[in-house]
């Protein structure tokens, strides 16, 4: 039977993965259980593996590029495949942040014993500020607050679940803080506000829940240009399947 534990998987190895491997660590500030962090080298297929053998976490934390079916981990190694090893979740509650895999890797997760599994259908797309990093963004990811909307709203799903809510008060939380943002961008870049409204709607739950109620925060005024627009697909590299 699964431990009160979390393992968290972030690959760190270009502009992607550089910005949403610092945000988790919100998520990873957030836990009030024993983590096991993989983070950038230590972010490789026969390390999740080990891991999960080994600390049989309730609590799976995800990140990094992915396609419909499979998830990648660091430099793009291919390392979960839906219905090949995703039995490896099963007895689990499962947050994602890559690209199109809550689709098909998530359903076979969840028809092999996944208890829930939150993702995105099709790609995650968000923005960055430029910035003087070699890979055009800026040099401290957490800094940049063109990309908090995007990050801190799919960050409030896995830490409300952290936090004790439920699994479905957990989506509904970050659909909220999506529509918060939202109206936010609606005030400043009409292009950015279409993206989260896309991120939003492309967020998937499975099995899902009771559908979330709006939320009521006022929004801040920002502005920040120029920006790059990034999919979280953009850089996923085909490598052996584990």
């Amino acid at each position: 039977m699964p431990t009160k534990s979390m393992l968290s998987i972030r690959p760190n190895y270009e502009i992607a993965t550089r910005y949403g491997s610092a945000w988790q660590i919100e998520i990873l500030n957030a836990a009030r259980v024993p983590v096991v962090d993989l983070y950038g080298p230590e972010a490789t297929g026969s390390n999740f593996f080990s891991a999960i053998e080994a600390q049989d976490p309730s609590i799976v934390n995800i990140f990094g590029h992915g396609n419909y079916n499979i998830i990648a981990c660091q430099n793009g190694e291919i390392y979960l495949e839906g219905g090949v090893n995703t039995n490896v979740l099963s007895g689990r509650v499962v947050y994602d942040l890559s690209c199109r895999a809550g689709r098909d890797l998530a359903n076979a997760a969840v028809n092999e014993g996944c208890i829930s599994f939150l993702g995105y259908d099709e790609d995650f797309i968000f923005v960055v500020t430029k910035g003087n990093h070699p890979d055009g963004g800026m040099s401290n990811p957490l800094a940049d607050e063109a990309a908090r909307g995007f990050f801190e709203s799919h960050n409030y799903a896995p830490i409300s679940y952290l936090k004790g809510s439920t699994i479905s008060a957990s989506y509904s939380s970050s659909q909220n803080r999506f529509n918060y943002w939202i109206e936010v961008w609606n005030a400043i870049d009409s292009q950015v506000a279409g993206l989260l409204v896309w991120d939003r709607d492309h967020q998937v739950i499975i099995p899902i829940p009771t559908p979330p109620t709006p939320g009521g925060l006022a929004p801040l005024l920002l502005m920040f240009i120029p920006l790059l627009i990034i999919p979280l697909s953009k850089y996923l590299k085909k490598a052996k399947t584990l």
